[in-house]
C-alpha cells in the first residue's frame, strides 16, 4: 500500500533497487500525485516508476529536498545479483543530472542496448547493476552532504576538485577505490575534515 501523501511530503516509498526514497516538495506549492489505476494494487514496477515520477516533478524547485535510505546489505546484494531494472538507469540519470548517454558511458552499456532492455523488460547484468549502485550510493552520499538539496548536490558531483587530481566526483568514482575515496571525502567533509 502506497505511504499516505500530503502537501508537504510525498513519504518514504519502498521500491525494488537499492534505496527507498523520501522526496518533500516545495514547502509552499501543493503536491498532486498520481492515483492508483483501476481498483487492483500497483505492480511492483508500476510503483516504482509512479514513484520516481513524483520525485521528478519536484527536482525543479531550488527548496526541494530528495532522500535516497540504503536497503540492507543482503536486499542490495541479492538485487545486483538478479539485475536492476532498466527503469533505474532513467532514475539515476534524473539524480545526477547527467544526460543518459554519459551515464549509460559510465556503466559500459550502449543507449541502445539500454533502449533494448527497456523494451524488452530485461534487467541489467550484475556487473552494470553493480556500477548503477556505485553511482547511486556516492549519490545519496551527497545528498546527505547537501541536506537532500538535490541541485546542489548535482552540482557538487559534477565540479572538479583539486583534491581529486582536478576530476569530478562522479569522474573519479569509475573504479571501486575511486568510488571508495569519494566517499571517505564526503564523510571527512561532513564531520568538518578538511585534511
Amino acid at each position: 500500500m502506497p505511504a499516505a501523501r500530503d502537501k508537504n511530503n510525498i513519504g518514504e516509498r519502498n521500491i525494488p533497487g537499492a534505496f527507498n526514497v523520501d522526496c518533500v516538495p516545495n514547502a509552499n506549492e501543493q503536491f498532486h500525485g498520481a492515483t492508483d489505476a483501476g481498483s487492483g494494487s500497483p505492480s511492483i514496477r508500476e510503483e516504482a516508476i509512479r514513484t520516481w515520477l513524483e520525485c521528478q516533478a519536484i527536482f525543479t524547485h531550488e527548496s526541494a529536498l530528495l532522500r535516497l535510505h540504503e536497503k540492507t546489505p543482503s536486499t542490495i546484494q541479492g538485487y545486483i545479483r538478479k539485475g536492476f531494472l532498466p527503469e533505474e538507469v532513467d532514475f539515476t540519470t534524473q539524480l545526477t543530472g547527467l544526460t543518459q548517454r554519459d551515464l549509460t558511458e559510465k556503466l559500459g552499456l550502449s543507449t541502445r542496448t539500454l533502449q533494448r532492455n527497456l523494451k524488452e523488460k530485461k534487467r541489467l547484468s550484475p556487473e552494470k547493476s553493480d556500477r548503477l549502485f556505485r553511482l547511486q550510493k556516492l549519490t545519496s552520499a551527497a545528498l546527505d552532504l547537501f541536506d537532500g538539496n538535490v541541485m546542489a548536490m548535482q552540482q557538487w558531483i559534477k565540479t572538479p576538485l583539486p583534491v581529486l587530481n582536478g576530476e569530478s566526483p562522479i569522474s573519479y568514482s569509475d573504479t571501486e577505490p575511486g568510488a571508495q575515496f569519494v566517499l571517505d571525502l564526503i564523510d571527512r567533509l561532513e564531520n568538518g575534515v578538511f585534511s
